[in-house]
């Protein structure tokens, strides 16, 4: 009787195993799936699909895929959304100025 359970406890290990392998798969399909629509969608843009004017991206559309591009690139980590929107920003529309160090009238 032992034995019996000790096989079923193997089992119940190897299907917990295999699950979280399967959950891993989904979640990696997913972003995959994800990253298929953005392409596309990028793609209209190019082909002036998709922008609002319907000729070519505007600078806004620009920003957001890249930022999108700078998302995926570091393996859909969450909480750098202000950081990748300011990097893309700058990449996409060049450096802001910078604000004067001093203010005041002398």
């Amino acid at each position: 009787m032992q034995d019996l359970i000790d096989v079923l406890r193997k089992k119940e290990g190897e299907l917990d195993s295999a699950l979280r392998e399967l959950a891993n798969v989904q979640i990696a399909f997913e972003k995959m799936q994800h990253d298929i629509d953005a392409l596309r969608s990028a793609v209209q843009l190019c082909e002036g699909n998709g922008s609002e004017n319907g000729s070519e991206i505007t600078p806004d559309e620009a920003v957001r895929i890249r930022a999108y591009e700078l998302y995926a690139r570091r393996g859909y980590q969450d909480g750098f959304d202000r950081e990748d929107w300011q990097r893309a920003e700058a990449e996409i529309l060049g450096p802001s100025p910078a604000a004067p160090q001093n203010c005041t009238d002398t």
